[in-house]
């Protein structure tokens, strides 16, 4: 079954994509079942608003396989989840691939760029509101609820990871990185205790880390780098446009004045370099 490629037209992984295939090669028996079944998720996810596509079932996707396709197609349909049963039948079957790719959200890429940005935000809300309210707290508490952020944020860094080489995310990155930099001002001083502190006592006040401390300065891992290099070798002119290289340069300097790991601020000059 041929398919009329007109209908491809807005429905590459992203315009310009230096990996984009040929209209002609996305026919179903011209791609393979882990290329389908990544843009079948793709297309899927991207009528949810909050659920980024390596979140969106995970189970399901990852019972996918060729040995599945071999089954009756009865099998592929589950009952009370319709959007299981697309993802199964549009990797196997031709006719729901076609349907799913002709019904595409055309502005696909820019979607999931606007979702991934909306995630980041919350998480830099979240922040910014147990901050403000940090005296009301704990320091285990505060320390907890900011480890939390931190578990979102790192989450949201891999799924951008996972995405750079597809979507042109590169000023999300470089927002998001940009965000946690400037989130290192001296927190309030929680209570050690769940006694309310007394205008003027120190003694109970309790060290908790920063944002920026906690993903950048103070732990071994690299926050965000990967998925910057990844834009660097997949996109690597969306880094030299004005506002890219505004805020790399903003941040290269914040990096400089805190003293940041020699090894991360390297690999961030390099993305300037390159």
């Amino acid at each position: 079954m041929s398919v009329p490629t007109e209908q491809f037209s807005h429905l590459a992984f992203v315009e310009h994509s230096p990996d984009a295939r040929l209209l002609d090669e996305m026919r179903f028996h011209d791609t393979t079942l882990e290329e389908r079944k990544i843009l079948v998720r793709d297309i899927i996810s991207s009528f949810d608003a909050y659920t980024l596509p390596a979140e969106f079932k995970p189970d399901v996707y990852e019972r996918i396989t060729a040995e599945q396709a071999r089954r009756a197609p009865t099998e592929w349909t589950i009952r009370d989840d319709l959007h299981a049963t697309l993802m199964q039948w549009g990797s196997h079957d031709e006719t729901a691939w076609t349907l799913l790719r002709k019904i595409s959200p055309r502005d696909r890429a820019l979607g999931f760029g606007q979702k991934l940005r909306r995630r980041f935000n919350e998480q830099f809300d979240r922040y910014d509101e147990k901050v403000a309210h940090a005296r009301r707290m704990t320091a285990a508490e505060l320390r907890t609820e900011i480890a939390e952020i931190c578990t979102e944020l790192q989450a949201l860094a891999r799924a951008a990871t996972t995405e750079a080489g597809r979507y042109n995310i590169t000023m999300v990155v470089l927002e998001a990185l940009g965000k946690v930099c400037d989130r290192d001002d001296e927190l309030e001083p929680a209570r050690r205790s769940g006694r309310l502190s007394m205008e003027g006592a120190t003694g109970g006040v309790d060290v908790v880390q920063t944002l920026y401390r906690s993903l950048i300065q103070d732990v071994s891992i690299d926050f965000m780098l990967d998925a910057l290099d990844v834009i660097g070798e997949k996109w690597p002119r969306t880094l030299t446009t004005r506002d890219a290289k505004d805020q790399l340069s903003r941040i290269t300097a914040i990096l400089h004045e805190k003293a940041a790991p020699h090894d991360y601020q390297t690999r961030l000059q390099a993305l300037l370099a390159g």
